[in-house]
């Protein structure tokens, strides 16, 4: 399947965008001129907030044209992180006395992006360098109500592992089990810990979520 081309709707909101912020740089500037302080600082957030609106329509378009993805994107909830980075398919092998092993693939140009409900992993038609908006293929994904984060993947700093985790305890019957998904290589230390934090804030946060929806629920039943 080829590049996905540029369509009219988009074509129309770049052109609604860039009206309003040429119309809003004018009336800082003018404001500014005019002496009116506030107005132009007003006017000001004004634009940022068209920014970065655009920006961000921007990119759920670019996102929208992913390639094989079975995900209905709209359903996962906000867009809260997106970035560049390396990721290691996690393959699993046959069990042996020493249990599951996992082989990995070499890494590969990916991007990761973390909705509220989901992670998902799609491999990048393009160098690392590339600024313009790649192809992107989707991989593979992980729900987050199922996600864990390893942090430390054989003392590599700048890597970190996403875990399936299958069956909670409490919830479902049966064990826990668990499998790693993919492993995800950062350019800094600093880059991979946002991700880490990022990704287990929202694990925390939908989890709280189906506890307090949980509890509700057993009220009403001993009501």
């Amino acid at each position: 399947m080829g590049r996905s081309v540029e369509t009219p709707q988009d074509g129309f909101l770049h052109v609604v965008c860039f009206r309003y912020h040429m119309f809003l740089s004018s009336l800082s500037k003018t404001a500014l001129e005019l002496g009116l302080d506030q107005a132009a600082q007003d006017f000001s957030i004004a634009l940022e907030a068209i920014l970065e609106a655009a920006n961000h329509t921007n990119t759920m378009m670019w996102i929208g044209r992913m390639e094989d993805c079975p995900l209905e994107l709209a359903s996962q909830g906000q867009l809260l992180k997106q970035g560049r980075m390396l990721s290691k398919m996690m393959k699993a092998r046959r069990r042996s006395f020493s249990g599951l092993r996992s082989k990995t693939t070499p890494g590969v140009p990916s991007f990761i992006l973390l909705f509220q409900h989901s992670v998902i992993i799609c491999r990048e038609l393009g160098s690392l360098e590339e600024s313009c908006d790649p192809r992107l293929i989707y991989c593979t994904h992980v729900s987050v109500n199922q996600v864990r984060i390893r942090d430390t993947c054989a003392d590599d700093a700048l890597t970190f592992e996403l875990q399936r985790v299958e069956g909670i305890k409490g919830v479902h019957l049966g064990t826990s089990q668990e499998g790693a998904v993919a492993r995800i290589t950062c350019a800094t230390e600093q880059e991979k810990n946002c991700w880490v934090g990022a990704i287990n804030s929202e694990v925390k946060t939908i989890r709280s979520v189906a506890k307090s929806l949980s509890s509700s629920y057993l009220l009403q039943s001993i009501l």
